[in-house]
């Protein structure tokens, strides 16, 4: 059976924005630990200032932005490092960071392989969120909070 579209919205009854609320602490992921990463970490370093295109320079006092991501494997989780490291250019004065690969940036946490078992499980299985919670906790072995399915599931 097939549920019937949902009526457009009214005017002037705009439907709210994703997205964390105005005002709310923002939530941020703990990181995996260095022991559960299936590989070396990969770092990204800028060529060139993207400003002006000088010489860059490290910079030592800002943290890299990391980007994890979580791929199911045939048994185990392979969880995957990505760093993209801040320069400073000394002739514009701009700290800048190096692009991460559109394949990385554009992706959330999960991989491929993960977020196809929770597509099958959410669409084809009619799972609700928790149970789906509680079989990748329990059968994948990977503790993850609800916000996550839900910013991944197409909706």
């Amino acid at each position: 059976m097939v549920k019937p579209p949902k009526p457009p919205t009214p005017p002037g009854l705009e439907r709210r924005k994703p997205g964390g609320r105005p005002g709310h602490a923002s939530y941020q992921r703990v990181p995996f630990p260095p022991a559960m990463l299936a590989s070396v970490p990969t770092d990204y370093l800028l060529d060139a200032c993207p400003a002006c295109g000088g010489h860059l320079l490290m910079a030592n006092a800002s943290e890299p932005i990391v980007a994890q991501r979580v791929a199911i494997a045939v048994v185990p989780l392979e969880i995957h490092e990505h760093r993209s490291h801040p320069s400073w250019c000394p002739h514009c004065c701009k700290e800048s960071y190096a692009p991460f690969p559109i394949s990385i940036e554009r992706r959330g946490l999960a991989g491929p392989r993960l977020t196809t078992v929770i597509a099958c499980l959410e669409g084809a299985c009619h799972a609700s969120y928790s149970t789906i919670r509680k079989f990748v906790r329990d059968v994948i072995g990977l503790t993850i909070s609800r916000g996550i399915w839900r910013r991944s599931s197409a909706r």
